[in-house]
């Protein structure tokens, strides 16, 4: 288990002129009970500094203009939701999103 908070990620990828994709993937055994979820991607040319002037280099899926989609269709099932009851880390509001996968309905190997 990671635990029940946040747990910031980077890393570098090759630049390329050929479109890619982004892939979030996670595996997970039969004892796993839990949720995972994402917010807050940023795209970086160079080294990672956020910039807030850019709009495409941040999704944290609220109304930002990003390309970032959720593809259905997988083994998994991925939606948006509202932060709830806690404050969005993004907002700091009640009313941020993230993209979450509730696992508990899943059998281990599932992608």
């Amino acid at each position: 288990s990671q635990g029940d908070f946040w747990h910031l990620t980077s890393m570098n990828i090759q630049a390329s002129s050929a479109d890619y994709n982004a892939v979030i993937r996670a595996v997970w055994n039969e004892s796993c009970q839990g949720i995972i979820a994402v917010d807050d991607i940023r795209l970086h040319s160079g080294s990672c500094v956020h910039n807030p002037s850019d709009p495409h280099a941040l999704h944290d899926f609220e109304e930002n203009g990003s390309s970032f989609s959720l593809i259905s269709g997988g083994q998994v099932e991925w939606s948006t939701m509202s932060t709830g009851k806690e404050p969005d880390h993004t907002l700091g509001t009640l009313k941020g999103h993230f993209a979450r996968a509730d696992l508990s309905k899943y059998s281990a190997g599932e992608q």
